[in-house]
């Protein structure tokens, strides 16, 4: 069911650990490899995974019915079809194991079970992910913990100190956050209790714990922006972002790092936040505290930026799921500015529900920022119970596997396939060639940055970091016909767009072109003649159309480096995303596979 070396780290990973009890392997695949597991694990035969699969469970799927399979007529290749809550449904029943791995359809799925085994699991447990009360209290996703706070099975104060223990424990090693407001939360962690205990509910973030990247300004709170420059700016005054996330009734546990400006590096006086998954690992930018902070359970959810694919970047980089919303959607009004017309603010979370609580509380008109749009802002979490069913996703071959990387090309191919079986149909459609939009953009984000830093460049040069101050002297040095140039681009790709999207409402991508790449390797691509549209490929476009855009974890190559897709909509679209994301997410478990810290 899968190429020999991901089946030979499988079986080699089984053969070292003591709990696994049966191993199926796949004929060709297993000749020689077989040898190498105890023989208690030994299950050599195909017919062993393929005949329970076809008496018990293949037959009562949907898709093996309109496949039009009778019994004895499964095979392996319709196997590696499956998704893996099939899968993990038919060997629970074979398998007294509580954890084993299932090697399908090109990739290494491993699937974890919590307890004495699947066939002791209790009434009500989901297969194939653990239970809420099983997995860690910081794994559970922002909508669970905030039911158990509304139910009373814990407290907001509880949560939140739990949490700030955690911060405590880990973040000396990760570095995501850049100031934590311990006493803050508590004190509003108290506050959040003694209102619910009143009856008084805010909503789905009453007394869940929060963070914000660090340019939301903050009252009396410092907010450096990643930049050594800021280190003294203690702000007057909350950002719209946090006045409504304390409205909501959230509590804000900090403070998180990015990059230099929320541009590309981080300042080399600042600690770089690190991968959970793989310390070498890239953490994305410019999100990259608020990427690493929610993807290893120090926080419920948090806020990113994205002005060049800064929510995307992260998300992907650390497998958790991020919503650029439409430009205007979200108010900006006391945020730190990198280009005033590309910056949009939104959610990262660990699932696309979690993202619909996030956008709801943070959504809507600001008179202090009149960027903002005056739509109305949907109930994004009721929205989720229209489903999947009746979205058209476009998809183009060539736009999404031309010069990409095999693995990332087959991720997003999966998931689209797992998006079809949820229920959407998918569409072909054809996306222009974007190499002169992403030209467009870095002239219109260059200039803006430069005007962002007019007070403070060149006058304090020497405090900027290389490829921030690199980045403003372009914007200094493009002229004003460039500039006329990029805004006529800009209007000649939305209208594109908003063609397209007569057709479908969305379109799949991929976030990056190329694997998560290492530290080194985000900086050589930096340093290259073409890195800039390598890196920015897929994702400035959609700030240049201020299109809304969510991105989804869909696996892990076989290095282990995290595997990623988006989502592209149209302007106000970000319900149906959200619904498509929530719509995958059912049939999928990515978003439940943490670091393991």
């Amino acid at each position: 069911l899968a190429g020999e070396g991901a089946l030979r780290r499988t079986l080699h990973a089984a053969a070292a650990d003591e709990c696994v009890e049966r191993v199926f392997f796949g004929g060709r695949t297993a000749a020689g490899i077989a040898p190498c597991m105890p023989e208690r694990q030994r299950v050599l035969a195909d017919a062993e995974l393929v005949k329970p699969l076809e008496r018990i469970d293949v037959l009562e799927h949907a898709a093996a019915k309109d496949a039009g399979f009778g019994p004895g007529e499964v095979n392996a290749e319709f196997l590696g079809e499956l998704d893996d809550v099939v899968l993990l449904r038919a060997l629970e029943r074979h398998v007294r194991s509580p954890r084993f791995s299932v090697v399908a359809g090109g990739y290494h799925r491993t699937i974890t079970i919590h307890g004495a085994g699947p066939r002791d699991a209790g009434p009500g447990a989901r297969t194939g992910e653990m239970t809420m009360s099983e997995r860690p209290i910081h794994y559970l996703s922002l909508t669970e913990i905030s039911s158990r706070i509304r139910r009373g099975e814990s407290t907001s104060v509880e949560v939140t100190r739990a949490m700030l223990d955690r911060i405590a424990a880990l973040d000396g090693e990760l570095c995501a956050y850049s100031v934590v407001m311990a006493d803050a939360a508590m004190e509003a962690a108290e506050t959040a209790d003694g209102e619910m205990a009143a009856g008084r509910i805010r909503g789905p973030l009453h007394g869940v714990p929060v963070a914000v990247k660090d340019l939301c300004r903050t009252k009396g709170v410092r907010t450096r922006a990643g930049m050594p420059l800021l280190n003294d700016h203690v702000p007057d005054y909350d950002s719209t972002a946090v006045v409504r996330f304390r409205e909501a009734g959230a509590v804000l546990l900090g403070k998180l790092e990015l990059t230099e400006g929320a541009f590309a590096s981080h300042h080399p006086d600042v600690v770089a936040p690190v991968n959970p998954w793989n310390p070498d690992l890239w953490p994305g930018a410019s999100s990259s505290g608020s990427g690493v902070a929610t993807a290893t359970g120090l926080c419920y959810g948090s806020l990113g930026s994205d002005t060049g694919g800064s929510i995307r970047f992260p998300s992907l980089a650390c497998a958790v799921t991020g919503l650029k919303p439409t430009w205007g959607r979200v108010s900006r009004y006391g945020v730190f500015m990198l280009s005033d017309t590309l910056d949009h603010l939104g959610p990262m979370a660990r699932t696309a529900e979690d993202c619909a609580a996030l956008l709801g509380a943070i959504a809507g008109r600001d008179d202090h920022d009149h960027h903002t749009s005056l739509e109305p802002v949907p109930n994004y979490l009721a929205e989720l119970e229209k489903g999947i069913e009746g979205l058209r996703i476009g998809w183009d071959e060539d736009h999404c596997t031309h010069d990409v990387d095999p693995e990332v090309a087959a991720g997003v191919k999966a998931a689209l396939r797992d998006l079809e079986r949820a229920g959407a149909e998918v569409v072909e459609v054809t996306i222009p060639d974007t190499r002169e939009v992403i030209a467009h953009w870095a002239v219109i984000c260059a200039a803006e940055t430069a005007a962002a830093h007019e007070e403070t460049y060149p006058a304090r040069a020497s405090s900027y970091g290389r490829e921030l101050k690199a980045h403003i002297d372009f914007g200094r040095a493009a002229t004003s016909v460039e500039v006329g140039h990029a805004n006529a681009c800009r209007n000649h790709w939305r209208g594109t767009l908003a063609r397209l999207f007569e057709s479908v409402d969305m379109f799949v991508a991929p976030p990056y072109p190329d694997l998560t790449p290492t530290v080194e390797g985000f900086m050589a691509v930096m340093d290259s003649a073409d890195g800039l549209h390598r890196l920015t490929r897929y994702t400035a476009p959609h700030d240049l159309s201020g299109s809304p855009t969510l991105s989804l974890p869909c696996g892990f190559s076989e290095a282990g480096r995290p595997l990623g897709f988006q989502l592209v909509g149209c302007d106000f679209g970000e319900d149906r995303l959200l619904r498509a994301g929530h719509a995958y997410q059912q049939h999928t478990d990515w978003h439940h596979r943490h670091p393991g810290r």
